[in-house]
């Protein structure tokens, strides 16, 4: 059964570590190793709380995984032609 908030919500849900360590066949502490060392795509932070976008998250698997300021490059290069 659908909760009542999901079925109305606009956004997509944000992916905890845990949850992006799963995409990925990883653990949640390389995950937070990943994310330290720019190797992942820069998360969002809301108070204390650290989660990505899947949307983003498959965009960058597709891209080949680059670093974090190789792919901010990419999306910002893609940002200028739409």
């Amino acid at each position: 059964m659908i909760r009542q908030a999901e079925a109305i919500s606009p956004f997509p849900p944000l992916m905890t570590a845990a949850e992006v360590a799963a995409a990925i066949s990883a653990s949640e502490r390389q995950v937070r190793r990943l994310d330290s060392s720019g190797a992942l795509p820069r998360p969002i932070k809301i108070g204390r709380m650290v989660r990505w976008r899947p949307d983003e998250l498959q965009a960058w698997i597709d891209a080949g995984s680059p670093k974090r300021a190789e792919w901010e490059a990419i999306r910002k290069h893609h940002a200028r032609k739409n």
